[in-house]
């Protein structure tokens, strides 16, 4: 087997290390909504690997069918990974509607995807995808080809920022809330929420640099999907921690409600 095949294999490392990972928090005795959010991000992240196979072995029917789909799963995960971040501050989170407008850019770019379709035809959508500029004397379809480039990861790439801004703004607003008790156990929290949201980060963007500068080279490549799987390994163990210490946590700064409704209440006299 050459060392060309076994970089291909490797691209089903961070899918494997994600399907298990989801598997292993399913099986989690902390049972519940957090648990189940998290469970899908790490479907989520698995998709993205699959798309990126799919784009390597050449499947042009499917690469097109799956892009439709990212389009709502890759801007669907930030939105649902600060959700999780946000069950973890409370003992009883429920969904609500509100969570729905977070949906509002997914279904408006899968939309725009279609009209780039449409507009471009299959050939030219396909350049775009794998990120073969060509040259194009038709101003409209060179706009329209820059318009699906950016609906890519540059725009997921300013969501993700915009998402760990409300993700510092969460633990902004708990700080000043529970002030002296913010302890060891909420400074730890804010660490592995860091380091889950630092390493979905870097999944994305290693994924988008390796097809824009067309990486080929099989060592590199493997190297690259053996980090990947690192990064979702090290996801899954900190969203384990995180949902087996929720309880104990939550409970001990619901234990200190009380004090902090007095002090509150001293404060505004």
């Amino acid at each position: 087997m050459n060392l060309e095949i076994i970089s291909i294999i490797t691209y089903l490392v961070p899918f494997t290390v994600a399907i298990l990972g989801s598997l292993t928090i399913l099986g989690n005795r902390h049972k519940g909504i957090t648990r189940n959010l998290f469970v899908v991000v790490l479907l989520l992240a698995a998709y993205k690997f699959a798309y990126d196979m799919l784009g390597v072995l050449g499947l042009d029917l499917l690469q097109i069918i799956a892009f439709f789909a990212g389009n709502v799963i890759w801007y669907g995960t930030a939105p649902l990974l600060y959700t999780y971040f946000r069950s973890l501050q409370t003992h009883e989170f429920e969904l609500d509607r509100s969570l729905l407008k977070h949906f509002a850019l997914p279904a408006l770019l899968l939309a725009a995807g279609g009209f780039f379709f449409i507009f471009l035809g299959e050939q030219r959508f396909l350049e775009v995808l794998n990120h073969r500029f060509e040259e194009d004397r038709s101003f409209e379809r060179s706009i329209s080809k820059i318009g699906l480039f950016l609906i890519g990861t540059p725009l997921l790439s300013t969501q993700w920022l915009l998402y760990f801004k409300y993700l510092k703004d969460t633990i902004t607003r708990q700080k000043s809330y529970y002030g002296k008790f913010y302890g060891s156990y909420e400074q730890r929290n804010e660490i592995l929420m860091n380091r889950i949201f630092y390493s979905f980060f870097a999944v994305f963007a290693a994924s988008f640099l390796v097809q824009f500068f067309q990486v080929n080279q099989p060592v590199y490549i493997i190297l690259i999907n053996l980090i990947l799987g690192l990064l979702i390994w090290m996801v899954m163990v900190a969203g384990r921690e995180q949902i087996d210490m929720k309880n104990y946590r939550m409970y001990k700064l619901s234990s200190h409600e009380e004090e902090i409704k007095n002090n509150k209440q001293v404060n505004e006299l």
